[in-house]
């Protein structure tokens, strides 16, 4: 069964936090890290220069496996397939990194919806899939509710109900758990949300909807 391994790209190692760049078996500060790939051309140049190698510094990755094993030196060159596909002639290769598989994310913006269809396709292809995406959503699309307003649109159907029913303020404020002052600014909510409910459509607010602090 294939399992899953986080990698992840920095500039500086000092960049992650402890538990992201050091290793699992620290003798201090144990972190989570298994193996680490670092590049440092300056150090790399120097090393060929000292032994009169001819290549390329960039190319040199220092590879290290645990917080008390050696370091070792691992040359990974640029790959031949990694070319642009207006340069590609029929039957040949390139090399590319496919998007994420899938994705999923809590209320708001349909992120789920946008990364199912931008997956599985090439960096080349993203944009014009992204692009894709926005025409699709268009500017009619119906508005993606957060879980607060979501929560404050069935509160004031509730009290829609509630007051069109013409149920007491003492019984509001039992079912609700609130006080006075909150259920009267919960009807003035309501009456703006709903104005078919109308300002006299409750009981026992005292002819008033002004707010006491």
């Amino acid at each position: 069964m294939p399992v899953g391994c986080p990698w992840f790209i920095t500039p500086a190692m000092r960049n992650l936090t402890p538990a992201f760049r050091n290793f699992l078996d620290s003798d201090t500060d144990a972190g989570n890290v298994t193996c680490t790939f670092e590049k440092d051309t300056r150090r790399s140049q120097a090393y060929l220069d000292r032994h009169h190698i001819k290549g390329d510094a960039r190319d040199i990755v220092y590879v290290k496996h645990g917080a008390h094993e050696p370091e070792k030196m691992l040359v990974v060159p640029p790959s031949t397939w990694t070319r642009d596909p207006e340069t590609i002639a029929v039957g040949e290769y390139a090399y590319d990194t496919f998007s994420s598989a899938d994705f999923r994310i809590g209320e708001g913006f349909p992120f789920y919806d946008f990364v199912y269809h931008v997956s599985g396709k090439s960096s080349y292809d993203m944009v014009p899939s992204i692009r894709e995406f926005y025409e699709k959503l268009g500017k009619d699309a119906p508005e993606v509710l957060d879980r607060e307003k979501i929560e404050r649109e069935v509160l004031l159907g509730l009290m829609k109900n509630a007051m069109l029913a013409k149920t007491p303020e003492k019984v509001l404020m039992d079912v609700f758990g609130i006080n006075r002052n909150k259920v009267q600014y919960l009807k003035q909510l309501t009456r703006a949300r709903y104005p078919e409910v109308g300002k006299d459509a409750s009981a026992e607010d005292g002819g008033t909807d002004s707010l006491t602090s």
